[in-house]
Order: structure tokens, then sequence, then C-alpha cells
């Protein structure tokens, strides 16, 4: 008998973000709200929320301007919402959810299937294999429940609106468990929950009292369909995702060798048999493995970590080629294999555009650094190969951080093309100034140990806090608001000084070197 075990991510979207905000160092606060929102009929609606959010009353469904309204205390975080991002993700989720069953579909947007038949034995128990998928769910981040029926759609609707971790042994379980939960546990069309509800009908106990022949009439056969589904009288089968096969190049050898000569070459050439399996698929390489087996002895296994996804042969090799010098032999190589365990699609790029031929190869550029980093990274650590990223938010401190290469990701925030002063204080530095009253620009600064006389002032400019990220509340707030002035002093120097609205306190930022 099937035994199918449906996982349900009830907040998916927000904890992908969540996730996305940790590997980043951004600290969100206790009270913060989460809104992820979509454009319907030209206005922005609330598509999914955080649990501090629902807790305010908001829902999907709800326009922007309401939920805002309801959010009167913490602060909230607007953003669109990313379905096909969340799709990857959730594929990315099928495969890690392997180790459990080699049977995993995705089941979107927010859930997957999973065929256990004849699995609980290896976690000795259907109720430890449930648990402990719910258990390692949560340590990656992520809210989950979970049921196992003999049906995916009844376990589809137990997880979703029974208890957490039901496990129904056999039909007549099932359908007992069934009746008590509302039609659209189904998954049937809305509109037929309206007809059902005209007529009293709400409870799918109350839908399978009804005689089969008056349903399809009365409420359409997807109706009869799904209820059959549920209660294992039609056969339901799931599409489970494919494992990526690693890619394999070997070379078995006539004998063992030192000649480091030799393994060059045959490493050279799995190497290149390797690239061109991953042209196929359009892939780059993440990790490699060169694995050289000795006689009488373990084999040498020497790894090869890159920042992106990679299928250039000849960057390969120079990573890998001075550790094979430095490898030891024993008695000799009686086998060679390269392996590749981990690799990405990439996304195809045009290799030659009219702005790359008028700059001279500006297109291999970006490559050229990547191959730097990987070399330094393969050599010093991972962790030493840092990179900037930048940080959506005005506040100049604030919009950037520094973390290792390989977590930093690509730019995906426009610098954009404001006049900045080329030195930006780690801190803002407390100046003592003479200044006209409102928004005037001061004449003269006291800072480090100088008494400065402005000659030109450029300004104000009022730079703040989001207005939907607002500390103290959604609504906008003076508190992290402040004006800055480009002046320039008696010697010619040009600083970047502000005033804080709320204190009317000045610093100094940043100047022109």
């Amino acid at each position: 008998m099937l035994r199918a075990l449906s996982l349900y991510l009830p907040r998916w979207p927000v904890d992908l973000l969540r996730r996305r905000d940790r590997s980043i160092g951004r600290v969100a606060g206790r009270d913060e709200s989460i809104l992820l929102v979509r454009v319907d009929r030209q206005r922005p609606v609330v598509a999914t929320c955080c649990e501090v959010a629902r807790r305010a009353g908001v829902v999907p469904g709800m326009t922007v301007a309401d939920a805002r309204a309801l959010l009167r205390t913490g602060g909230a975080r607007i953003l669109p919402e990313r379905p096909d991002h969340d799709a990857i993700a959730l594929e990315s989720l099928a495969r890690w959810a392997a180790r459990f069953s080699p049977l995993v579909a995705v089941d979107p947007p927010d859930g997957l299937l999973l065929n256990i038949t004849g699995c609980a034995q290896i976690f000795r128990g259907e109720d430890r294999l449930l648990g402990k998928l719910i258990r390692q769910t949560l340590q990656l981040g992520c809210a989950a429940r979970g049921a196992i029926a003999p049906t995916y759609a009844a376990a589809w609707a137990i997880a979703r609106y029974g208890a957490s971790g039901a496990i129904l042994a056999d039909r007549a379980e099932t359908k007992t468990a069934l009746a008590t939960l509302p039609v659209r546990a189904l998954r049937i069309e809305h509109r037929a929950v309206l007809a059902l509800a005209e007529v009293g009908i709400t409870r799918i106990g109350e839908l399978a009292a009804i005689p089969r022949t008056s349903i399809p009439s009365r409420f359409g056969i997807e109706v009869l369909d799904r209820l059959d589904r549920a209660f294992g009288l039609t056969v339901e089968t799931i599409e489970p995702v494919r494992a990526r096969e690693p890619i394999r190049a070997e070379w078995p050898l006539e004998g063992p060798t030192t000649d480091l000569h030799v393994l060059s070459i045959v490493t050279r050439r799995l190497l290149e048999r390797a690239v061109d399996a991953l042209t196929e698929l359009h892939a780059g390489a993440r990790r490699l493995r060169a694995i050289f087996d000795r006689p009488r002895l373990n084999p040498v296994v020497l790894e090869v970590i890159v920042g992106r996804p990679c299928r250039d042969a000849r960057h390969l090799w120079s990573l890998l080629s001075p550790r094979l010098e430095r490898m030891p032999m024993g008695d000799g190589i009686e086998r060679v294999e390269v392996f590749i365990p981990a690799w990405s699609r990439l996304r195809d790029v045009q290799a030659t555009s009219l702005a790359g031929c008028e700059d001279g190869g500006s297109d291999a550029a970006p490559a050229e650094v990547d191959r730097l980093c990987d070399t330094l990274a393969n050599r010093l650590g991972r962790e030493r190969v840092c990179a900037i990223r930048l940080i959506d938010t005005h506040i100049p401190e604030r919009a950037w951080c520094i973390l290792p290469r390989d977590r930093a990701g690509s730019a995906t925030i426009d610098p954009g093309t404001l006049d900045r002063p080329t030195l930006l204080l780690p801190l803002p530095e407390p100046i003592r100034t003479i200044a006209g009253s409102g928004d005037a620009p001061p004449w003269r600064i006291a800072w480090r140990g100088h008494d400065l006389t402005v000659t030109t002032a450029v300004g104000p400019e009022r730079l703040g806090e989001a207005w939907w990220e607002a500390r103290d509340g959604p609504a906008p707030t003076l508190a992290d608001s402040r004006d800055y002035f480009k002046v320039q002093e008696q010697e010619g120097r040009w600083l970047w000084v502000f005033r804080k609205t709320d204190s009317n306190r000045w610093f100094v930022h940043g100047l022109w070197t």
C-alpha cells in the first residue's frame, strides 16, 4: 500500500527572505513585519506576510495601505514577491529531501510530496521519519508541518488543515480524519466551494454522504475526482525531482607510475572531458575533485573550489596543477579520476557585443577577476578573500558590508551616480559649527583641533531611513534624517558634513581627496 508524506511550508517565501538576510549579516528587529506584495489590478496587495503581521490582522489579499494601517508598532518591511526564485529554491529543497525518500516531488508553491513506501524501516518507523524531516527543515530556518496517509491528496489535506504530524494507517482511518476537514482541503476551485456552501456543505464528510451520481451534474466532475483521490479510489502519481548525476571521468593506467608528466597529461585530458560534459549541460563546476588511486595506500584527493560556476578548463587546471606537483605518490598512481560533485547552470550571455569591442574587451575583465580570486582563495583560504556587498539603504555607513567572496554574491543594487566623497569616514565625527537658522549651511567649522572657514556650500540633501523600514513604526520618522552639505574650506578641501534634524548636531562624514 502506498505511503504518502506531504510537507507543508506555511511561510516559505518569508523564510527564504530571512535566510538571505542571515547570509549577509542583516539583523531584523524583533517587531519587524515583512510584507511580500504583488500588483493586482494596478493596486499593490499583500501576497504573503510574516507571523508578526498576521497577529496584527494582516491577511493575504489585503491592500498594502490597509496592512500598513494595522502595523502601528515595529517596522514594516515591504518587498515584491519573487515566485520564480521561490520555485527554484523549492526544487533545491526537494533535492535535499531525497535523503528521506528517493521519490520526492515539488508541490508548488509551498510544499513537497514524498513517496515513503518502504522507507520507514530505515528510520525505525514513520513517526521518526516524519519527525526528523520536520526537525531538519526547521534547522534550515523554514517552518514546516507534515502528515502521512495512504494517498497524496489525504496527506496534503491533513498537513494543511489537520493536526501536524498525523499518521493515518489505512483508508478507513483516512476517511474518518478527512470527514471533519473543510471542503477546500480537497483543492477544488473556489467557485465549487461557494456552490457547495450554498447548499450547506462545508465539510468533506458532508460531501461524501451525497450520492456519487449527483455530484458531477451539480458541482462538476472535478469535485468527484478530488474526492476519489483523497479516499484512494483513483490512482494519483507524482513526478519526482531527478537527482543531478555527478560528472565523472576516469583513466585506469596500465601500471603504477610516478611520472609527473604522464599524470599531468592524463589529468588534463580528464578535465577536458568533464568540461565537455558541463558544456552540454550549459553548466559550470562549483567544486572539482581529482582522485589518484595508489596501490596498498589510501587514494589522494585534491579538491578545488571556485567562487562562481566555471567551465574554463585552463582556469581549473591552473588551480589544480600546483597541488598535483606536491602530491605524495607512494609506490605510484594506478588510476586517475576527475569528479565534479557540485555544479550549477550558467546563464547564456553574448560573448561579444558592440560595447565590448569599443573598450577593448571589457566582457573578459570580470572573468579575469574571478580567476584571480579563485587562485588566492585556494592558496590563502576562502574566508580570507572578501568582497564588498551593497545594501539597499540611504544611510551611508549602513550601505555596505564585507563578506567572504563566495557568500557576497553579485551586486544587484545600483550604486547610483550621485556626488559622493572619495573617502567616507568609518563613523561620523562630531564638529562644532557656526551656522545660520533653518536649512542654512555652516560658515565656520571646528574639526580635529582646527578652525575652518567655509567659502562654498552646496546643499542641503536630506537622507533618512526608508519610510517602509522605519524603526519607530510604519509611519515616516525624522529620528534618523540628516541634512547633508558639500562644503569647501579656505584651503580648498571639500568636506561632506551633515546636521541631524532631531538634535541639530553637526558631523563630518567624508571628504574629497
